[in-house]
């Protein structure tokens, strides 16, 4: 009997000492354990008990990535395991991914190491003692997405010289959430100061200020290319500047937002991405058709222009894009099928007109 119960009790602390479904290399390098929850995953410690990196130590600069592989199947990453890497001292920084929307309990308490934070910007809620005892952390970035930040979150990281809160309704706080100095610097959207002055009134430092930025792309770059002029500085001058420069043979088409001015200035109210999408130059056919001499339909899986012959035709997808270019070739043309969807139909130079395909 004492034998049998000396085998159970080395089972269950060989089953213990697994904690983890599976494991996988980091972006940065670093080995994560992860346990599965259907189509989902967690970031979780490797060994029997929370306390594991208490007596080993992962090392540098990590980040989590949105999405993991494990058997030829892709998790996506949503939350990290309460304790997931509590005590692991050697970390320096940590960048946690948009996928994931909560830091719970003691996530990264007692990273002595842990110098800077990139909190993803799907993160609603920190957890009572997420970053507790995290000396070494001298500035914080609290995403706009943060409603709650729980008891503890940032207890003992007096280290901490500024704060960043982008929310423009300030976070709820539990008891204790900071202790470092009350006049730390803590950074507010423009036209915020009563909210924060009332509900985070720990600190006495508040600075209204432009807290958002501009970034842009071009949907192609080979059509061309994108710049931001000027970003917003002030409270007073919250306006910022982009331009779109298309390549030779394109012009400019409009911005992600819908706006088809450029160079475009608008007023900044949150992080914006703006997108810039460019279409194909020509000259021919401008004024040899009259948008009252044809007609678009469609017909199944078709587009059919009615009512000219010989004119470009040109097919968007509802963001801009240009997919295909053609020219109708007799008084009626049906064009190659479509996959269901809303596209923009534009014949010559005139302005598109929107066809669904069913």
């Amino acid at each position: 009997m004492k034998k049998i119960v000396f085998t159970l009790i080395l089972a269950v602390s060989a089953l213990a000492s697994w904690a983890y479904d599976f494991s996988a290399v980091s972006p940065s390098g670093q080995t994560l354990y992860y346990n599965i929850s259907g189509s989902t995953v967690s970031v979780t410690y490797p060994g029997p008990s929370p306390y594991y990196w208490y007596g080993y130590s992962m090392p540098g600069d990590l980040v989590i990535p949105s999405s993991v592989n494990n058997g030829g199947t892709t998790y996506s990453v949503t939350s990290i395991g309460s304790s997931a890497f509590s005590g692991c001292s050697g970390l320096t920084s940590v960048s946690i991914p948009n996928s994931v929307t909560y830091i719970p309990n003691s996530t990264f308490s007692n990273c002595s190491g842990l110098t800077s934070v990139t909190i993803g910007t799907s993160v609603t809620y920190i957890g009572q003692g997420a970053f507790r005892d995290c000396s070494g952390l001298t500035s914080v970035i609290i995403p706009n997405s943060v409603a709650r930040i729980d008891h503890l979150a940032f207890y003992g990281c007096d280290s901490i010289l500024e704060i960043t809160a982008l929310p423009t309704i300030s976070p709820s706080l539990g008891m204790d959430v900071f202790t470092c100095s009350r006049s730390t610097i803590v950074n507010i959207p423009c036209g915020c100061m009563m909210n924060y002055s009332v509900d985070w009134d720990y600190f006495t430092n508040f600075v209204e200020g432009m807290v958002f930025s501009v970034s842009v792309e071009s949907g192609d770059t080979a059509q061309g290319s994108v710049a931001v002029l000027s970003q917003p500085t002030t409270c007073e001058d919250p306006q910022a500047v982009v331009s779109a420069t298309p390549a030779p043979g394109y012009h400019f088409h409009h911005w992600s937002d819908g706006s088809t001015s450029n160079p475009y200035t608008f007023t900044v109210v949150s992080d914006t991405l703006l997108i810039a999408y460019f279409a194909l130059d020509s000259t021919e056919g401008i004024d040899s058709v009259q948008p009252s001499d044809y007609s678009i339909s469609t017909s199944g899986n078709q587009v059919v222009i009615t009512g000219t012959s010989n004119q470009r035709v040109r097919i968007f997808d509802s963001m801009g894009r240009l997919l295909s270019t053609f020219r109708t070739s007799n008084s009626s043309t049906a064009l190659p099928v479509l996959t269901t969807g809303v596209y923009l139909v534009q014949v010559a130079n005139h302005p598109a007109q929107k066809v669904v395909i069913r």
